[in-house]
């Protein structure tokens, strides 16, 4: 089975995307893309190249494996409450509007804001 490979355009829209901070559109412009592509990024990250270039350079595996060490750390909580959250929406168990979940003594209730 042949792999698409990713083209020389979405391994620098790739990197860039980490060296401005997420931000699409400022990423794909300085990786070469169009602005109706900058507008519309969902269709390189579609892509089956993109796909490729993200299974190998962020496998699976690795990331739940920081993710994991983010939620089980009690030094930075913002992080810590990041990686739950993260976690939640992999699992589509992100609450609609309300829930709790309990573990031991702890009881989190999660709000979702409208």
């Amino acid at each position: 089975m042949n792999k698409i490979k990713p083209t020389i355009k979405q391994k620098r829209y790739y990197n860039n995307l980490i060296a401005n901070d997420g931000n699409k559109k400022k990423a794909l412009l300085d990786a070469g893309y169009s602005q109706a592509i900058a507008k519309n990024p969902q269709k390189v990250e579609t892509s089956k190249g993109f796909i490729e270039l993200l299974s190998i350079y962020a496998p699976d595996d690795e990331l739940l494996q920081e993710n994991r060490k983010n939620w089980k750390q009690d030094t930075d909580k913002g992080a810590k409450n990041k990686a739950i959250d993260t976690a939640l929406r992999l699992k589509n168990r992100f609450p609609k509007d309300e829930t709790e979940f309990e573990s031991g003594e702890l009881t989190i209730k999660l709000t979702r804001k409208a």
